[in-house]
């Protein structure tokens, strides 16, 4: 975990199974992506599961994880039919070896996944030395790093 960032009115409050799916996932050497699944509950964001997303590495060192819309379609499909529980409140993916910030195209793919909800966040992994951070749209659009105290691995 990083530290600086913003502090915000709500917590967020992850699900030690996951976190381990996540680091589980990313452990490739090519980035990875996927879906953070839960809830707001009022006071708390809950992430309570990850569904890896469709990243196939090609072979390109300038290689980026994007997620699909059929795979949103997918996954928005199985939320609706209530084979997934849960909304999609985020989403996570990994940089090799390239520390934790937010490209533009990272920035791109949060404000695509905006739509479901305004709480949405975005989790980057690098993993080589699984620091992570999380990042959110602040009340006045800007994206913004969580701090550290706002979040909560339970």
């Amino acid at each position: 975990m990083r530290a600086g960032g913003v502090q915000y009115p709500f917590k967020i409050r992850i699900d030690r199974s996951a976190l381990a799916t996540i680091f589980d996932h990313i452990g490739a050497p090519f980035e990875r992506i996927g879906l953070l699944m839960g809830w707001f509950d009022g006071d708390a964001l809950w992430i309570t599961s990850a569904i890896r997303g469709d990243s196939q590495w090609n072979g390109d060192p300038k290689y980026y994880s994007a997620l699909s819309p059929e795979f949103l379609a997918k996954v928005a499909d199985a939320i609706l039919s209530g084979r997934i529980p849960g909304r999609i409140v985020g989403w996570y993916h990994s940089h090799v070896g390239q520390g934790v910030f937010m490209s533009d195209i990272d920035l791109q793919t949060h404000l695509r996944l905006a739509q479901f909800s305004p709480y949405v966040v975005s989790m980057v992994i690098d993993s080589k030395t699984f620091e992570y951070a999380i990042f959110s749209l602040s009340p006045n659009g800007s994206l913004v790093e969580v701090r550290p105290e706002s979040i909560e691995i339970v």
